[in-house]
C-alpha cells in the first residue's frame, strides 16, 4: 500500500485560474503525479529538466531563506518504484520576504542518460523545499495560478524545447491533499483542495510545461 503522502496533478490544456496553497513549515517535499502516460517523448542528454515554485511568507516581521529542487521520475504503479529521469539539484538560497510571495528557480539540469518513460507509468515530479535560514511561521507554496501570475508554479520536462510533449490518460479519484514533511510523516490537510489543472504540452516559450496542480492521491495497492 502506498503511503498517502503525495499530490497528483490533473491534466488540461489551459493554465489554472484559482490559486491554491499548501503549508510550508520547514524542510518539506511535495510530490505531484500525472495520470497514466499514453505517449512519452524520447528524451536525450541534450534535454533538460527545470521549473519554478512560488512560496509566500505571511509573517509581518520575519524573512526566511529556502532552496528548491525539482526531481523528475518515471513511477511504476505496479511495483510502486521510481526511476530517476533528471534531478535539477538545489537552487541558490532565495529570500522569501515577510508579507511577500517569491518564486524560486532551481537550475536547469541535463538528463544523465537518454530516457523514454513507459506507457502506463506515471510522471512523478518532486519539489523539495529546504529551509536555509530564518523562522517559518505562516508560509505556503502556491500553485494553480494563471500563467504569469504569482503562484504559477511549474515543472519543465524538457525545459529546452517545445518539440517534445507528453500525453496522458484519465485519472479518477477524489481530491485529497497531503504532503511529506521533513519527519517523513503524512500530514493530511484540514480539507480537500479543489483539483486544479495541469498543462503538459509545448509552450510558445520553447519549453514543455508540466503544471504543478492537483491534488489527488496516487494509486493505492
Amino acid at each position: 500500500m502506498v503511503p498517502a503522502c503525495q499530490l497528483c496533478p490533473l491534466r488540461e490544456t489551459a493554465y489554472g485560474s484559482s490559486l491554491s496553497a499548501l503549508p510550508f513549515t520547514g524542510a518539506t517535499t511535495y510530490d505531484f503525479y500525472s495520470p497514466p502516460i499514453t505517449a512519452a517523448p524520447s528524451l536525450t542528454t541534450a534535454d533538460k529538466g527545470g521549473g519554478l515554485l512560488w512560496l509566500t511568507n505571511g509573517s509581518t516581521t520575519t524573512d526566511f531563506h529556502v532552496t528548491v529542487r525539482f526531481i523528475f521520475y518515471d513511477f511504476d504503479p505496479a511495483t510502486l518504484t521510481d526511476t530517476l529521469i533528471v534531478d535539477t539539484a538545489s537552487s541558490s538560497s532565495t529570500a522569501i520576504k515577510h508579507l511577500q510571495a517569491e518564486k524560486v528557480v532551481p537550475p536547469n539540469a541535463s538528463l544523465p542518460a537518454d530516457f523514454t518513460a513507459i506507457v502506463g507509468h506515471l510522471l512523478h515530479v518532486r519539489a523539495a523545499v529546504t529551509l536555509v535560514s530564518g523562522a517559518v511561521g505562516s508560509a505556503s507554496i502556491l500553485f494553480n495560478a494563471a500563467s504569469g501570475a504569482k503562484g504559477d508554479s511549474v515543472g519543465f520536462l524538457p525545459q529546452n524545447t517545445s518539440a517534445k510533449s507528453w500525453t496522458f490518460g484519465s485519472l479518477a479519484g477524489p481530491p485529497d491533499a497531503t504532503i511529506t514533511p521533513s519527519s517523513h510523516q503524512c500530514l493530511p490537510q484540514p480539507g480537500p483542495l479543489t483539483p486544479g489543472l495541469s498543462r503538459v504540452e509545448p509552450s510558445a516559450q520553447g519549453r514543455a510545461p508540466i503544471r504543478l496542480f492537483g491534488p489527488l492521491r496516487p494509486p493505492v495497492q
